[in-house]
């Protein structure tokens, strides 16, 4: 028995794949890009400008185009499967990185650095897509309007004073340093939705750590002082500020220019 011949299709007839059930299955980014094409040709062939076509649809004028020359054929505005390699990331991942990118120690290095999970850019780029942001922790200020006023009323009687008044001043400042770091508010930042969902920072008293003294005067920087333990107030005027006086006595007094010459 002869095999015979499949008939050549008339140029009528539709170019496009029936799957079993006469119709197809989008995703949703392919059925909106679909519906784009679509759209691309139905104003070019109202007699829209490319620019106008752009605008309209929302898309670049590249996409125009390409896409506004073709005909309403299924084929040739639906994507084909293409090859190459699968998807490095699942769905199940997607939500795991999610929900990891909103504890409070999350990183994207440090996620991506445990066997067998995806790339630092590609954590990243599942984190963009799901509408998360970066938020750095609030600072509530506790400085009111009497107190601004205090100071501003300060500043302006220091104006007035001597520079040779200064030179028995001593600027003393300190820094706890924990075991556990703290919060550093340049780099921290808590993937959130919205800024109401960052957390409020707020400081622990007890904690483990050493306690650095540092000071400043018109004689020079003073040396540092290292303080373990509870600082109270018999250990601060014995450890800090008499070692503090005797780092300025031993220095050579400073002869300023002009003693009587004010700040202006």
């Amino acid at each position: 028995m002869k095999r015979q011949k499949r008939p050549n299709a008339s140029a009528e007839e539709p170019r496009y794949k029936r799957s079993k059930q006469d119709g197809f299955s989008f995703t949703r980014s392919q059925l909106l890009t679909f519906i784009k094409r679509v759209r691309v040709i139905q104003l070019h062939k109202l007699g829209f400008s490319l620019s106008r076509i752009s605008e309209e649809v929302e898309v670049s004028e590249p996409f125009v185009s390409k896409h506004r020359h073709k005909e309403f054929v299924i084929d040739d505005l639906i994507d084909r499967s293409r090859s190459g390699a699968p998807v490095r990331i699942t769905q199940k991942q997607k939500i795991k990185i999610i929900e990891k990118a909103q504890d409070i120690d999350f990183s994207p290095r440090k996620l991506a650095m445990v066997q067998n999970n995806p790339s630092r850019t590609s954590i990243r780029r599942v984190i963009k897509a799901s509408g998360l942001y970066p938020y750095k922790k609030k600072k509530a200020c506790g400085l009111q309007d009497h107190h601004m006023a205090a100071r501003v009323a300060w500043c302006s009687k220091m104006k007035k004073k001597n520079l040779s008044w200064f030179e028995r001043l001593i600027v003393i400042d300190s820094k706890i340093f924990t075991v556990d770091g703290g919060y550093n508010p340049q780099n921290q930042r808590y993937y959130c939705y919205s800024p109401e969902e960052v957390p409020i920072h707020s400081v622990e008293k007890g904690k483990m750590g050493i306690h650095v003294y540092g000071g400043m005067s018109a004689r020079g920087l003073l040396k540092l002082i290292f303080i373990k333990g509870r600082v109270t107030s018999e250990r601060y005027r014995e450890e800090v500020l008499i070692n503090f006086k005797k780092d300025i006595e031993s220095r050579q007094k400073i002869t300023w220019k002009c003693l009587t010459s004010k700040i202006s």
